[in-house]
């Protein structure tokens, strides 16, 4: 697993921001709000647990907002001295940091983004270090792993691919017959860069891909009948296109680009789209072994002539579903 990029960390982070202030939770399982940094060898086994549960993908540690959006002081906190006491606590590898300080409304925060590609992590117990744990964190909690759990941090992870919006919108588009200033269809369009991250390559069924836009208070969903996926690089060179066409979707056998729509998904008043400035849309993807069903988030940032535009170049968050 290569270092994660710090811009990486900055559009997970951000993101994740946003969906704190939207909805009043972070909803990506593999990042934390920390506020005041802890005590390092308190919370090893926290840190262990939590790579332990990654399935090998990176974790990430914000400090200087709290759990409920407020906001913490540590423009006096220093990083390396404070993890410098974090690999003691640890019986052979530990998760190596990757930081990345952010301003935020002003304020500044610190974004920590964990490797987890060595688990499993195993951590000496504070109350007698000659003893050794191997945590699992489980929502908020972290508790000793299982013997299944154990299984399955020692047999090989899939990596998630990596995938990239190259250019993406929710349109609104008027009705065949009807005023455009009375009611809008909701459509979405993108166009996405993949790479898969493993040399075998995966297939990605249409059947189990959906999406979801969230405008305002309604929320409407593109099931696998209203999806489509499309195979640009094989139309443009059909004899080296690495995402190629299938029967029951794409097979994606190295890096490349597929496009992603929908027919119509819903329909909105042109008086209540006037009152919107962003959409948030939850894309699902249902890749074959060993991927399997991954899930992320991504919010428009710009509406221009009836569209909510994604900007290009962003990275999409994927979790395992």
């Amino acid at each position: 697993m290569a270092t994660t990029r710090r811009t990486d960390i900055e559009v997970r982070v951000r993101e994740a921001l946003r969906v704190l202030r939207a909805a009043g939770k972070v909803e990506d399982a593999g990042l934390e709000l920390k506020g005041s940094p802890p005590s390092a060898e308190t919370k090893a086994a926290q840190l262990a647990g939590a790579a332990n549960a990654s399935g090998g993908e990176s974790i990430v540690w914000v400090f200087g907002i709290a759990d409920d959006g407020a906001f913490v002081d540590i423009s006096g906190f220093e990083f390396d001295d404070w993890f410098a006491r974090m690999p003691g606590q640890f019986d052979g590898p530990y998760p190596e940091p990757t930081i990345a300080w952010l301003d935020h409304e002003g304020n500044a925060i610190l974004a920590v983004s964990f490797r987890t590609d060595h688990a499993p992590y195993v951590v000496k117990r504070v109350a007698d270090p000659r003893q050794r744990e191997t945590p699992w964190r489980e929502g908020a909690h972290t508790r000793t792993a299982t013997r299944s759990e154990l299984i399955r941090m020692l047999l090989p992870q899939a990596r998630l691919p990596h995938i990239e919006i190259l250019g993406g919108s929710v349109a609104f588009e008027p009705q065949p017959g009807q005023s455009p200033d009375l009611v809008k269809d909701v459509v979405f369009a993108a166009e996405l860069f993949v790479d898969p991250a493993d040399a075998n390559g995966f297939h990605l069924s249409k059947h189990r891909c959906e999406l979801s836009v969230q405008l305002g208070e309604k929320t409407f969903v593109a099931t696998a009948g209203n999806v489509a996926l499309q195979a640009t690089d094989h139309e443009r060179y059909p004899q080296t296109a690495a995402v190629r066409p299938t029967s029951a979707g794409l097979h994606i056998q190295g890096p490349g680009s597929f496009a992603l729509n929908t027919t119509r998904i819903g329909q909105l008043p042109a008086d209540v789209l006037n009152g919107l400035t962003e959409a948030t849309v939850v894309i699902t993807l249902g890749f074959g072994p060993p991927v399997g069903l991954v899930q992320a988030r991504v919010t428009t940032r710009a509406f221009a002539r009836d569209r909510m535009m994604i900007v290009p170049g962003t990275l999409l968050a994927l979790a395992r579903r």
